[in-house]
């Protein structure tokens, strides 16, 4: 995934002090509990940073995932 990282260290600058997202942390052990708006977790906020839609549907394990067959897929493509 093509970031700029100029963009990203904007976005996280942007939302320091945004909160944790305890209600989303907890909405993964008991899913019909949202995250909140405006609040993130590690995984959401660096997911979210470099334009990700709907990180929210990624928890901390599934976005280790995706960010794994994201970097393989850009050595493909690099190499």
């Amino acid at each position: 995934m093509p970031a700029d990282a100029a963009a990203v260290r904007t976005w996280f600058e942007q939302h320091a002090g945004a909160g944790y997202d305890w209600a989303g942390v907890f909405g993964f052990v008991v899913r019909p509990l949202g995250g909140e708006p405006d609040r993130y977790f590690c995984s959401g906020s660096i997911a979210t940073a470099p334009g990700v839609k709907e990180p929210f549907r990624l928890d901390p394990n599934a976005f280790e995932g995706f960010a794994a067959s994201v970097a393989q897929y850009d050595r493909a493509f690099v190499e």
